[in-house]
């Protein structure tokens, strides 16, 4: 049974360390920031939404974020 959905926006520490501009939206089930836990420290976190629907929130902000940015297809769909 899943509790909460979550949609997310943050940086991954070896872009903040190389210092490009690459942000991932992800998605989660994981309570609070549980998730953004598992990512290498020095991430930043930007924005944490609960939601109803996280996989069609993803894709509609993945649709809006190919119109207004970057996607770098070379790590992912969902990194820009």
């Amino acid at each position: 049974m899943v509790w909460a959905e979550y949609v997310y926006l943050l940086k991954p520490a070896e872009f903040i360390e190389s210092d490009e501009n690459v942000h991932k939206i992800g998605i989660t089930c994981q309570k609070g920031n549980k998730r953004f836990y598992n990512y290498p420290k020095g991430s930043s976190l930007f924005f944490q939404m609960q939601c109803v629907d996280r996989k069609l929130l993803e894709n509609k902000i993945i649709k809006k974020f190919t119109k207004k940015y970057t996607l770098r297809r070379d790590l992912g769909k969902e990194y820009f």
